[in-house]
């Protein structure tokens, strides 16, 4: 509201005001005449702020009112209703849970407020008094409501790593239509959990699947509807609440050995038939430790090649975020990473830019199809064990170790860390 200077600011006997006529959609709902809100301020630039609150907060209220004198399905009614009621100072409650749970105070208070709007105000008698029916929602229409109340989650990823946020959740959202019918989310009962619980178990005994994949479904169904139950005021009991499979000591990926390395994988001739992108990943993997994905984000600024240290950033940018406040780091280049970046990758990742999954599937394949996975548990992932062992191996020192792999230190800490030459003289040490 800056651009409207001193609009809706009414100043009497030295203290600021909102102050607005009532649109004549809302009038409808609400009477005639004007709205004025104290803003408590003789100061103009608190009042401003203030006012630009109060706005925001009026015009989301009036909108629900007019939403709900002109809605055509029950979901934007109840929408409608318990934007009303937050409005008004209160959580939406169905007629019935007010009746049963609420206490004597809050019914009073709820009370007293239609009687200061008017019984005639149906929209705010609706929404306090709990005449709007919830919506009927299934898990299906749940997940996208599950989307739209995360925004904020997501608003520091870019397509792929919304696209790949999103495909768990839907792939459980459909197991769990496939097994239960999909019933609405407020018939669904223990007994709908506990036969998807036993579909899952069947399945991990007869088709080799892990406890861990049945338990991210687990989870992802459990907070998709904890989160919209919540956001909707549905009022809801949660019946998908302990299923998770008790899981063994999860296995890490173990790192390639140094001979395996050295002799097979770093070979003359062993990637070449590999894409440039993927060939440049191994490389850089093993002399450095970064990630798939903290690689295939790199910004071409991100890659300094013209230092007397060549390096690279691993950086928040407008297109990615990091997996954890620990990532950010700069990794000086020796070896063979050097020379990916130099013949192979000079301005990052352009073919499979922000596409770490299918970097990562790509090079896989070619390491199974040419005999390069020193076991069957092996990935390209295990590279940055292997590089987190060699520095291990080689005595580097706990910080050093932390801020080459971008992993937490355990300890206090002071200052920025280890200084570019001092990662570099460790990187030597390691480097093929």
């Amino acid at each position: 509201m800056a651009e409207n200077g001193h609009q809706y600011l009414l100043l009497r006997n030295g203290r600021y005001y909102y102050y607005r006529r009532k649109p004549s959609d809302v009038s409808m709902a609400l009477g005639t005449g004007f709205v004025r809100i104290s803003l408590k301020t003789s100061d103009l630039k608190t009042a401003l702020s203030r006012r630009d609150i109060v706005h925001r907060d009026i015009e989301q209220y009036w909108h629900s009112i007019i939403k709900f004198g002109h809605q055509d399905q029950a979901k934007d009614q109840y929408d409608s209703a318990v934007k009303i009621a937050q409005s008004m100072g209160f959580d939406y409650q169905p007629a019935d849970q007010i009746a049963r749970e609420a206490s004597t105070t809050d019914v009073l208070a709820r009370l007293e407020k239609i009687e200061k709007a008017g019984i005639e105000k149906k929209a705010v008698v609706t929404a306090l008094a709990g005449g709007a029916s919830a919506p009927a929602i299934t898990m299906a229409d749940a997940l996208e409501e599950f989307v739209r109340l995360t925004r904020d989650w997501l608003a520091d990823k870019n397509d792929e790593q919304i696209r790949r946020w999103k495909n768990p959740r839907a792939k459980a959202v459909r197991n769990w239509g496939d097994v239960t019918g999909d019933p609405e989310l407020g018939k669904i009962t223990r007994s709908d959990a506990l036969k998807f619980r036993d579909w899952w178990w069947d399945r991990i005994e007869t088709e080799n699947m892990t406890i861990n994949s049945a338990n991210k479904d687990f989870g992802h169904l459990h907070q998709i509807f904890e989160k919209v139950n919540e956001g909707l005021q549905l009022g809801l009991d949660d019946p998908l609440a302990r299923l998770r499979f008790r899981e063994k000591k999860k296995n890490t990926r173990p790192p390639y050995s140094s001979d395996f390395i050295r002799t097979r994988i770093l070979a003359p001739g062993a990637l070449k038939s590999l894409h440039p992108e993927c060939r440049a990943l191994i490389m850089i993997i093993v002399n450095t430790g970064a990630g798939p994905a903290e690689l295939a984000g790199l910004a071409p600024d991100d890659i300094v090649l013209n230092a007397g240290i060549p390096h690279f950033h691993i950086r928040e940018n407008s297109e990615r975020s990091l997996k954890t406040m620990y990532r950010p780091r700069t990794l000086p280049l020796a070896g063979v990473a050097l020379d990916a970046f130099k013949e192979l990758v000079p301005k990052g990742f352009i073919d499979y830019r922000n596409k770490p999954t299918q970097l990562s599937a790509n090079t896989n394949r070619h390491l199974t199809d040419n005999d390069l996975r020193e076991t069957d548990d092996h990935s390209v992932y295990s590279l940055r064990h292997s590089f987190q062992d060699a520095l291990t191996k080689a005595e580097a020192p706990d910080r050093i170790q932390a801020d080459l792999m971008g992993h937490k230190f355990h300890r206090p800490s002071y200052g920025d860390g280890a200084s570019l030459e001092q990662k570099y003289r460790w990187i030597k040490k390691v480097a093929y």
